[in-house]
């Protein structure tokens, strides 16, 4: 899944080739960049909010992955 062409479905960033990580969304398998961008997809899926991916006009952010 992960390829210099992959974007990230959540923020945009590009997919590191040897990330496998994806979402599924409409039935099908997406591409995220890290498990931080995975879990935040997965909390708004799993909180009924799956139609902001819909109806976002751009992507969202990167999740941090620091604690700071």
């Amino acid at each position: 899944m992960g390829s210099a062409e992959s974007r990230c479905f959540h923020c945009g960033e590009p997919v590191p080739p040897n990330c496998r990580l994806t979402v599924d969304y409409n039935a099908e398998p997406r591409p995220v960049c890290f498990q931080g961008c995975q879990a935040v997809f997965k909390l708004i899926s799993h909180s009924g909010l799956d139609r902001y991916y819909r109806f976002r006009q751009e992507v969202g952010r990167k999740a941090s992955n620091d604690l700071q």
